[in-house]
């Protein structure tokens, strides 16, 4: 997959603040967002901190604030280069992220959609990504459940 495509329709960037979860792209557009409670529990907390943020800083609390999936800095140039390690430690912090969003819903803000919205190929790809969604949101049903 083109980097481009990957920061434009993965979940990068996660906010939580006002009892509200914000699922934000590279680009820092919103891809999904809904309820979330907060205070997190000390096991909720844990569990993000351990399992799904990528290196969590003093940005995130008990109270909430703000997390990130990936360094940016680490997704290399050319899909040639991509490091399999780290896009499948990525995509574990996303199912388990999946999990923690039951029910919250997709923007209407797609980013994909503004590049050009003419572009088959741009919503075929769009597509395939909901779908990739989805389907880890699934498996994460069927796989390691965590109770928080």
């Amino acid at each position: 997959m083109e980097n481009w495509l990957f920061r434009l329709s993965m979940p990068y960037h996660v906010i939580m603040e006002k009892n509200k979860i914000i699922v934000q792209n590279r680009k820092y557009y919103a891809l999904f967002e809904g309820h979330f409670k907060l205070p997190l529990s000390t096991k909720m907390y844990e569990h993000i901190a351990n399992d799904i943020a990528y290196k969590p800083d003093e940005r995130f609390a008990m109270d909430g604030g703000e997390f990130w999936l990936y360094d940016d800095g680490s997704i290399p140039l050319t899909e040639r280069d991509i490091n399999h390690t780290m896009l499948t430690q990525y995509y574990k912090r996303l199912t388990l992220l999946l999990e923690l969003c039951e029910g919250v819903h997709y923007t209407d803000n797609n980013p994909l959609m503004g590049l050009d919205p003419k572009d088959a190929q741009i919503k075929e790809k769009d597509a395939q990504i909901k779908e990739l969604l989805e389907s880890v949101k699934r498996l994460s049903r069927g796989g390691r459940q965590v109770k928080v």
